[in-house]
Parts: C-alpha cells; structure tokens; sequence
C-alpha cells in the first residue's frame, strides 16, 4: 500500500505543493523495515516506562529528510539531531499507561519517541474514535478554555472555588475593572472579573486615567478582553488601565494587595508569548503557525503530542519577569498562552490543548485535584508550574524569595513592590510567615533528625525569648552572588538593597530590564540553628518612616500595623569582634581578627560584590556572630554578619562570613596557620551602631 501525506498546509498553492511533495515521498529503505513492524508495535503493551528499543536492522547513515517521509517526520517531531540513528539514539516504543509524567496513564494507547524522554513529544497513532491527540489550528478553541474553566469550577469546590471575601476587595482604595462590553473603567461592586498578566513593553508608559479605555490598546489586552468575554466573564482587571498611576494613595494601597486583587478573580489570562504587550495572544488575535508534525505511514495516521508548554512557558520573557512570579503564584486559575498551544492551571489539576487525556482518572476520589503522582515539586507542593496553595511548609517565604531573587525588575524601584502581595498572602497563610523589608523571620520547624540538637539547644539556651526577633535575626544570614552590587534606596541588610548586572550575570540579556535581583539563599535553609547571642547581648531597635525609632518590643507588639513602614534603618546592641583588613583578592577579604590571648587570628570572608563604599586596610569593620548551624553533633558553623563603618555611627553589611574559616596565626607542625580554631579564642565587645 502506497502512503499517501496527512499534513496540509492551510489553503491554496501551499496546499497544492505539499500534495505534490507528499506523493513523490516514500520511504527509505530503514524506515521500510521499522515501519513494517508498526502493526504488531502498536499493538503490544510495554511493562516498563522506558519502553523498548525496535529494531531497526542497524544504523543509518543520516535522515533522507528530502525524500522520505517517515525521516521528515521524525525530523520534525524530535529534532534532525536526535535521528541520526547511532546506537545511542534509536527510536523506542512507549506504552501510555505506564508513564505517570503529565497523566499520560489515564489513556492506553501506544506511542513513539527517541531515547527515554517521558515529558515528550511522542508520536501518537490516531484510531478512530480514539483521538488521544488533538489536532490544532491556527486559532485557539475558546470552547476548549471554557470546558477547562467549567469542569475547575464544578469539581475544585474546595480548592479553587474558594475566593477571598468580597468585603476584602471592597476596602482597596479605587479599585476599579474594566467594563470588557463598553470599554468604559468602572468601580468594582462585586462582580465576577478576570485578571491579565503580561510583559509591558521596553518604552512602555502608564496612560493618564481615564473612564474609558483607549481607540487604540497594545494587541495582548485587546486579544485578553476577547479570551474575557468568550469566558462569560464581562470584566477583566489590568493594571496599565485600572490604577491611576497620578494618584500616589491608590498606587500605595494596591499595590501590596495583588494576593486580593488575583486570587478573586476567576481567571488569570496570562500572556507567555512574545517580548511584550504589543505581540497578542497566539490563536486569539494573531493566528498561530502551528508546527504539529503528523503524517499517514501505511495505514496508521502518526501525530506528534507537541513538545510539554511548560517548558515554552519557562523560557518565556513572562517567566523571567519579576512581578508576573507572585501573578503567576496568587492566581486561582490560570490560561497560559504560548506559540504553541494553551495551557491551563488551578489549584487542582492542568491541561494542555494538544492532549484530550481522561481528566476524571487523573484525579483523586473525592475529584478535588490531580493524583500526587502526576503533581510536581519535592513534596507534590505544585500541581504543575505553580502551588496547589501558599503555606504548606513554614520555610516557603525563604524558597518563594530565592525563586523571586532570580528573575529581571523593570524598575529598580520596584524591586520590593514586586512580591509585597505574596509575602502578604504568605502572612496570612496557616503558617502565618513574615518578613521585614523582605528579610524572612526564619522557623525553629525542624526536621526529625535535627530534634536531638534542638532539644539541647532549648535547655541550654539563653537567646533572646521572642521568637520573631530569634528568626529576623537568623534571616540576615543571607548570601547573594559576588558580582552583585548595591542598589541605592535599600537597606544593606536585605537582599532587596543588591542587585547582579544583566550582562555581567546573565550573557542572554532581558530586553527592557533595569537589571536582576540578587540571586539569593539562606545557608541554614532546612537546618538546625541557633541565635549564639545572649538575650542581654543582642537587642535591636527598629527604624520606621518618619525617623521614628522603636524598642523591638513595640515593633512586634504591633507588627501587623508597623510591619510596612520600616524604613531600613536598624539600631543594634549586640557582641561583636572588629576585623582588620589585610588586603582584597577577588571577591574575597583576608583579615585579621584579636583573640583574647592578644594573638591575631586569620580570617577569610567573601565580599558581596561591588559595594559601592570603600573596603581596604583604613575600613573599620566588625564581625557579628548570628546563627550557628547545630545540625551535626560533630561540629557547629557561625554565620557572622560583616559589617563596615561608612561615617560615625552609620554601617553597612559587606559580606556574610564563617567561622569556620578561622586560623590560628601559631604555625603548625605541617608549617603554616593552623585552621579550626574556635571562636571562643575571639575576644569581643559589645557594639552600638545603626546598619543601613
């Protein structure tokens, strides 16, 4: 039986020209033999997820792309380097219901691949009445997007049906949607409303507020009020239109509410296609160029699955945004927009547009949310890209900044505002998890193994008793990249005052960014630790908006309301040893430091990068032990602050040391300092001064 083509192109002379091209393809002589066996491939069932090797009758020399089409397609479908037929990659045939990756279990059906990617593509016979595949077009099946919504809405009661109270929505000050009908700017007064989270483009400015939206509006929100109203939702929430950016009140009240503002609405439109808000949503406004491999070989029509949107979406200029991370997280539901296809998201299962898989098996008896197999993260936290909720481990603040820390700020300004409204939602959560300038109060939670240590610990402790001052206290321990630098306007001590160059850290630059966070983590992430300072020894007065000064006491009392205005200046009484700086190699400092014996100590810290202030032999600077890791009974680490006087009173963190890099200036039998030496030799004072 001659094969004949199944892939036409749209219309006209492109389709009369791939019939012409179909018919004069065959097969070569190796994909004669592998496609002889298709009957009896498709028909088998395989035990294994990794499938099975077909044989092949050897090696080729290379893809006749040209000339045959079984070549072309798997060319197409897996890529020309992948099919070069060495022994190392030989294509292998699959049996669906034993992959878990993406629910490809809740079907039975055979498929093809190359080595033993479970994530895709694969080649998927089409029977009839049996489409495991969808075929796409140009355009996106809003029909398809509301099934997914409806199905969320009918099942999800538990999770995704929960919205925040309306009377929450009603106390941010101007809050106003757009009427999606009319074009006109209206209060909200509790109406069903979508969200949309897109890429502003390079030059692009917020517009003078107006009642009424513009003659004229960049592609991706025209194509968002459409996807809207397909979803018989009439009112969608853009932040370009819908915050009046004249009115300094209602910028302030917003936008550290962006956890009410997107976890009410119904939806999150969300555009991952394109550099900016000018691109549109593929199949929505622009049609897409579908590249969906597919072709007739024998009797068997073979369609590719498409490559998992999740990895487009991962690419994306969206996903590098730093704002859309907590847009993204804070969203009951979410439409995915790609090149490619559209992907759905909610607090209990996802889907894709190219796989038609039985979303009834994938989930759990009680039909809340996907099985925790077919769930993502360590701990299944993630139903695919994003969290099933907020506050499932008291840790997450700390895993929720440093996955914030690397993504690209538009305005150096807003590099804070840009996840006030997830550490807000991480704040009410169960686990009731704070901050102070983005700084998290780190838990006492403990892993099992590290209840012995901690038991000791509580005995013999004499830290300060409150708990927020003990965790504050252990979140400054963060370290950042060296080639970091300063970013003016912010504290020292938090990570938010830091920044890395784009193309000093990244040789890919983001179009249209200022620069990206400091990629940034807590050494003592997930360990057990202590505060080494005495409750007499450590004490800390914060600053707030004003030049007002408060005891820690009054601050903690009243937390909830003085929280937002720290102003970045902390007032600290706490023990310390000063540090004389040898000189600079790199990113790292060679010091001195006075034991009580009156012998100088070595010691070696890293930098925090370019700091903007001058660090050499003249700077005075002193080291502050903070947390000491204690999750090993064979040896404890501190975790010193570094901090560099800049004028009289007033210093600034310059790096993040170890005492466990200390030595001993006394030779050794080997010749040279000796290392280990412990920091009770330290001789320390206490110290008064305000860190900015």
């Amino acid at each position: 039986m001659e094969d004949s083509a199944w892939n036409p192109p749209p219309t006209g002379a492109q389709q009369l020209q791939s019939h012409r091209d179909a018919k004069t393809k065959k097969l070569c002589k190796w994909c004669q033999r592998l496609s002889s066996s298709f009957e009896e491939v498709f028909r088998k069932q395989y035990s294994t997820a990794i499938g099975r090797a077909l044989k092949t009758g050897g090696p080729a020399r290379g893809p006749k792309v040209d000339s045959c089409r079984l070549c072309e397609l798997f060319a197409k479908t897996f890529g020309t380097l992948k099919i070069y037929r060495s022994s190392e990659y030989r294509p292998r045939a699959f049996s669906s219901n034993r992959i878990n990756d993406r629910g490809w279990d809740s079907v039975s059906t055979a498929m093809l691949s190359f080595e033993g990617d479970t994530r895709g593509p694969f080649l998927v016979p089409q029977t009839e009445g049996a489409n495991t595949v969808r075929i796409l077009s140009s355009l996106v099946s809003l029909d398809l997007l509301k099934d997914w919504m409806g199905y969320c809405r009918r099942r999800h009661t538990n999770r995704c049906g929960r919205a925040v109270e309306s009377s929450m929505l009603r106390s941010i000050f101007g809050f106003k949607v757009i009427d999606c009908e009319t074009g006109r700017i209206v209060p909200w007064s509790g109406q069903r409303y979508a969200t949309l989270s897109y890429v502003p483009g390079k030059n692009s400015r917020h517009p003078s507020f107006a009642c009424v939206l513009p003659d004229e509006i960049p592609s991706t929100i025209e194509d968002a009020i459409r996807v809207t109203l397909s979803l018989e939702i009439k009112y969608l929430w853009v932040d370009k239109y819908c915050i009046n950016q004249d009115d300094e009140e209602q910028i302030a009240d917003q936008i550290p509410k962006m956890d009410l503002i997107y976890g009410s609405s119904e939806v999150t439109i969300i555009a991952a296609a394109g550099k900016d808000e000018n691109y549109g949503l593929p199949g929505v406004g622009p049609l897409r160029h579908i590249h969906q491999p597919r072709a007739r070989i024998g009797k068997h029509h073979l369609v590719s699955s498409m490559a998992d949107p999740t990895r487009a979406i991962a690419r994306s200029a969206w996903w590098k945004k730093a704002s859309a991370y907590q847009e993204g997280i804070l969203a009951r539901r979410r439409i995915v927009f790609t090149n490619e296809q559209a992907y759905f998201e909610c607090g209990g299962m996802y889907c894709c547009e190219a796989l038609n898989l039985n979303l009834d098996a994938l989930h759990t008896d009680d039909g809340q949310r996907f099985r925790a197999r077919y769930c993502d993260g360590i701990s299944k936290e993630n139903v695919g890209l994003f969290p099933a909720e907020l506050g499932y481990s008291p840790w997450e603040m700390v895993e929720r900044i440093t996955e914030y820390s690397h993504r690209t700020v538009d305005r150096e300004s807003e590099v804070l505002a840009g996840v006030l409204g997830l550490l807000r939602a991480l704040g009410t959560s169960r686990e009731q998890l704070r901050h102070i300038l983005g700084v998290p109060v780190l838990p006492l939670a403990l892993k099992a193994k590290h209840s012995a240590a901690l038991s000791r610990y509580l005995r013999k402790s004499t830290a300060p008793k409150s708990t927020l001052l003990v965790g504050f206290v252990a979140g400054l321990c963060w370290e950042g990249d060296q080639r970091m630098k300063r970013r003016p306007g912010f504290p020292s001590w938090s990570w938010i005052g830091w920044k890395c160059d784009v193309t000093a850290k990244h040789t890919a630059a983001v179009s249209g960014t200022e620069g990206w966070n400091c990629p940034v983590s807590w050494p003592i992430h997930h360990k057990a630790w202590r505060v080494p300072q005495g409750e007499t020894d450590l004490q800390i007065r914060v600053g707030l908006q004003g030049n007002r000064v408060i005891s820690w006491d009054e601050f903690e009392a009243n937390y909830s309301a003085l929280g937002a205005e720290a102003s970045g200046v902390l007032e600290l009484h706490a023990r310390g040893s000063p540090v004389f700086i040898r000189w600079r190699r790199g990113g790292w400092c060679d010091a001195q430091m006075v034991g009580k014996d009156g012998q100088f100590l070595l010691w070696k810290f890293p930098l925090d990068g370019d700091l903007g202030v001058k660090v050499d032999s003249s700077t005075f600077c002193l080291a502050i032990p903070l947390a000491e890791d204690i999750s090993s009974d064979l040896f404890s680490n501190h975790k010193v602050l570094v901090v560099a006087r800049q004028s009289p009173g007033v210093w600034e963190r310059i790096g993040l040391g170890r005492w466990s890099d200390l030595k001993s200036c006394i030779p050794s039998e080997n010749s040279g300092p000796r290392s280990g030496c412990s920091p009770s030799l330290l001789a320390t004072h206490q110290w008064d001064f305000r860190l900015c």
